[in-house]
């Protein structure tokens, strides 16, 4: 599995979502953070990480934890939209690992977009700029109809019932334009786990690519919270 690496000190994980891979979080993270590693995957048959495609989020969170887990201890998930159902897979299957979850446009229970028959379709739905929607097509047309057609699948994914035995702090960060995931999908899981909070940013679906700038502010600032370091 391919994992890109930036800094050194507490691991954090970055998840990517349906038919991407890890460079959608560069934006983000790029510049380092002091006293903190980002780990940047690129999931099974995504990007430039070899194998196949996988039918479920929770097989996704085993082959993370398969190649990863003795380098998360103590270090926080972070997942967007798919990936945030991985993150919150990994967190139930080694709930000692982990100090806090960051779900972006993500909940524990995500819409079914297996019906969204082709790429511009879903492209339309997760960017509202134009130009970013055509660049979006076009990266899209490189990735194998395989890993398109499987992800769609593994996308629509229910997990409330994880949902109670969260006890790390889980901060949900959701764009408030985005037309992909209901606001009322990600307040039932903010309901649902203690201690949970949620920020709301002016963004598409694909709030790392479109309001990258944003996110980054509040990932700092929660990190700098939960792990009491403060000169971020």
């Amino acid at each position: 599995m391919y994992v890109r690496r930036i800094g050194e000190g507490i691991p954090i994980l970055f998840v990517h979502g349906v038919a991407g891979d890890h460079r959608m979080w560069l934006p983000v993270v790029r510049r380092p953070v002091p006293g903190f590693k980002f780990l940047l995957v690129d999931l099974p048959g995504h990007g430039r990480s070899g194998g196949k495609p996988m039918e479920k989020v929770e097989d996704y969170a085993g082959a993370v934890l398969d190649t990863l887990k003795e380098e998360l201890e103590g270090g926080t998930l972070v997942g967007f939209s798919m990936g945030g159902g991985v993150v919150a897979s990994m967190y139930a299957m080694e709930p000692e690992l982990f100090r806090a979850m960051v779900l972006v446009n993500s909940t524990f229970r995500m819409p079914i977009i297996a019906h969204y028959v082709d790429r511009e379709d879903l492209c339309r739905r997760i960017y509202l700029s134009r130009r970013l929607r055509g660049l979006c097509v076009r990266e899209m047309s490189r990735v194998p109809e395989e890993v398109f057609r499987i992800d769609k699948r593994a996308a629509g994914y229910d997990l409330l019932h994880l949902t109670y035995g969260v006890r790390v702090p889980t901060l949900f960060v959701y764009g408030t334009l985005d037309t992909l995931v209901r606001r009322d999908m990600v307040m039932e899981s903010v309901r649902r786990i203690k201690p949970s909070s949620v920020e709301f940013v002016a963004s598409s679906h694909m709030l790392p690519v479109e309001a990258p700038g944003a996110l980054r502010r509040v990932l700092e600032e929660f990190l700098r919270r939960h792990y009491g370091i403060n000169h971020l």
